[in-house]
């Protein structure tokens, strides 16, 4: 059994009929699946109705007492049980104000703690990441700017993801990143932790909500390494100056995007349309440049962030 983006694809050696039932997050959910049937020895089944970033047990079992060729049969009970991850970057392809197509890739978290374990907290897998970049090489070559929405604690950190090329993938992202020949924007829109946030955060433009932060690690996972516990998350903070007024001091980001007062959250209506009003401005000017410029110009950029002492 292959996952992939539109269909699980399935193989079979036997004649039987088959159905795939599944369990998201433990819990089943055979309302997702009801009457897939294959009678082939190979097929796929649309499973465009799976939540993303949700984990799925997905199970490969015999029909029983079905027809062949209009003979009842009753099928020798067998099961195929793997579990994916199957955690990704959303991703899509859309328009601002109906005149520029954009490819839009980003994390989605949810908004309370149920949609937060649907969402496996915004901690992408190794899957995402390379979705992600094989989505960006398609804007490439259909030459459609790349705006990157960034809001995760950092990479999943599971035993399997490790298993499945983490650091890998968030690395190649990185690279290639760097040599895309459309302009890229990068916008923290909430936590921009670690690898997790830069594997989609290599652009022409970094820019920062203005009450996000974006850090090489969080402040509670600092706290927990140096002083073995969480108490101490305020002191690491302060330590790793990671609001978008430090980051903007340090040189590490582009610009400051305001938010309503008392937050983005309060009125997002708002905090979207001042978004959309700096990304076309920002996209302008980088359309503006040819590709060898906007290569060159991000390559130095990045390449100037921090001191080299030998």
């Amino acid at each position: 059994i292959v996952y992939n983006d539109l269909s699980i694809n399935i193989t079979r050696t036997d004649l039987s009929y088959i159905t795939v039932n599944t369990l998201l997050n433990g819990v089943s959910n055979t309302n997702i699946y009801s009457n897939n049937y294959l009678t082939t020895s190979s097929g796929s089944i649309d499973c465009s109705n799976l939540l993303s970033n949700s984990n799925y047990t997905i199970t490969v079992v015999p029909y029983n007492n079905v027809n062949i060729n209009g003979t009842p049969v009753t099928i020798n009970a067998w099961t195929l049980s793997n579990v994916y991850n199957i955690i990704f970057t959303n991703t899509a392809i859309g328009t601002i104000d109906g005149e520029m197509s954009v490819m839009f890739i980003g994390q989605q978290k949810g908004r309370n703690t149920k949609e937060r374990q649907f969402r496996n907290f915004g901690m992408p897998n190794p899957e995402g990441y390379r979705k992600a970049l094989r989505l960006m090489k398609m804007a490439e070559k259909f030459n459609k700017p790349i705006v990157c929405l960034i809001d995760t604690p950092g990479a999943f950190p599971g035993l399997e993801a490790e298993e499945r090329g983490q650091g890998e993938a968030i690395a190649r992202n990185i690279r290639d990143m760097f040599m895309l020949k459309v302009p890229v924007i990068c916008v923290i829109i909430g936590e921009g932790a670690s690898g997790g946030a830069l594997g989609i955060a290599v652009g022409d433009r970094v820019l920062m909500m203005e009450n996000t932060w974006y850090s090489v690690i969080s402040p509670e996972s600092c706290s927990s390494i140096l002083w073995r516990s969480w108490n101490y998350k305020e002191q690491a903070a302060e330590a790793l100056k990671l609001t978008a007024n430090d980051m903007l001091a340090n040189k590490l980001i582009d610009g400051i995007i305001p938010e309503p007062l008392g937050g983005a959250h309060l009125n997002p209506e708002e905090a979207a349309a001042t978004l959309k009003e700096v990304i076309k401005k920002e996209l302008a000017v980088l359309s503006a440049l040819d590709p060898a410029t906007r290569i060159a110009l991000r390559i130095d950029k990045f390449g100037a962030m921090g001191e080299v002492i030998e």
